[in-house]
C-alpha cells in the first residue's frame, strides 16, 4: 500500500490497560478536529468494562467525526446461534479469547448512549455483493458486523 500518509497516524493501544486520551494527547491529538476512528478487529476481544471505556473515550470525539468498528454477535458469543461456526466458537469464544458482542437491534442505542449516530450496520455477506472481499486468507461469517456510524 505504500507510505502511510503524513496526515494519518497509527496509535498502537491495549485498550485494556491504556488511558487514550492520555495517549492521544502524548501524539498531540488535537480533540477539535473531526477524527475518523476505526478500530477493526477490537471489541470482541475486550471485556465489556474495556468497551465503556473505549466508547466513553470515543463520546468525546468532535461532532462530525466518524467511527468504523466492527463486532462479533453477542448470540454466538452466548453459544445461542452458531452460524455454521462451531469450530471458530469453540476456538475464540469457549477459550475466552472472544469476549464481547452486540446484537444487531442493540447497536443504535448502545451508540447513542456515546453520542454517535448509527449510518449503516453491515454483515460481510450484505458486503461481499458490493465489494470484492475474497482472497482475503479469512472466512466470511454471519458472525462478525461492520458498522458506520457519525459523531453528533
Amino acid at each position: 500500500m505504500g507510505d502511510i500518509p503524513k496526515n494519518i497516524s497509527l496509535i498502537g493501544t491495549d485498550f485494556s490497560k491504556n488511558d487514550l486520551t492520555k495517549q492521544l494527547e502524548d501524539f498531540n491529538y488535537d480533540f477539535s478536529c473531526e477524527t475518523f476512528f476505526i478500530m477493526e478487529a477490537v471489541s470482541q476481544y475486550l471485556e465489556e468494562k474495556a468497551i465503556h471505556e473505549t466508547f466513553e473515550f470515543l463520546s468525546k470525539a468532535n461532532k462530525n467525526s466518524q467511527l468504523v468498528f466492527t463486532y462479533v454477535r453477542n448470540d454466538f458469543i452466548d453459544g445461542e446461534e452458531m452460524y455454521g461456526w462451531s469450530s471458530a466458537y469453540e476456538k475464540y469464544v469457549a477459550k475466552g479469547i472472544w469476549k464481547f458482542g452486540l446484537l444487531p437491534d442493540e447497536v443504535p442505542e448502545f451508540l447513542m448512549k456515546y453520542g454517535w449516530t448509527l449510518i449503516e450496520d453491515l454483515s460481510y455477506d450484505r458486503i461481499s455483493k458490493t465489494v470484492n472481499v475474497m482472497n482475503r486468507g479469512l472466512e466470511l461469517t454471519g458472525v462478525e458486523r461492520i458498522v458506520f456510524c457519525k459523531k453528533k
